[in-house]
Formats: C-alpha cells, sequence, structure tokens
C-alpha cells in the first residue's frame, strides 16, 4: 500500500472514490502525506501526535476554503 502513496497518482488507486469526489486535492494530498509517515517502519520517522493533529486540522483549512467557507 505505501508503495501506491508514494506513485505520483497511486494515491487514487486507495483512496475511496467517493472521497476523491467530495473533497480538494490538495487537502487528501495533506492526510495522504501525513498517513504515509505514520505508517514508515522506521519508528524514528513517524510523525508526533502533534504533527498529526496539526496536519489533519491543515488539511481541514484547507478543504473549507476549497468548500467556499
Amino acid at each position: 500500500m505505501q508503495a501506491s502513496f508514494n506513485s505520483q497518482d497511486g494515491w487514487k488507486q486507495v483512496v475511496d472514490p467517493v472521497l476523491q469526489a467530495t473533497c480538494s486535492k490538495e487537502s487528501l494530498l495533506v492526510v495522504i502525506s501525513i498517513t504515509n509517515k505514520c505508517i514508515s517502519s522506521e519508528s524514528w520517522s513517524r510523525p508526533s501526535i502533534e504533527d498529526v493533529l496539526w496536519n489533519l486540522q491543515y488539511a481541514s483549512q484547507i478543504q473549507g476554503t476549497a468548500d467556499g467557507g
């Protein structure tokens, strides 16, 4: 699965089509990026919970902007 995330458009094979249709690409890419870091096999390279929360809040802001709010 991680290989799919790493290819340019591989995320499209992993992300639910409903999410692809309803979420902005930029917001999804932020979520995918932090998810990819969370599943890293090297524990030292995984983000802290604060980093995860910050990225999810950032993705939410991007989505809010894309939705016009």
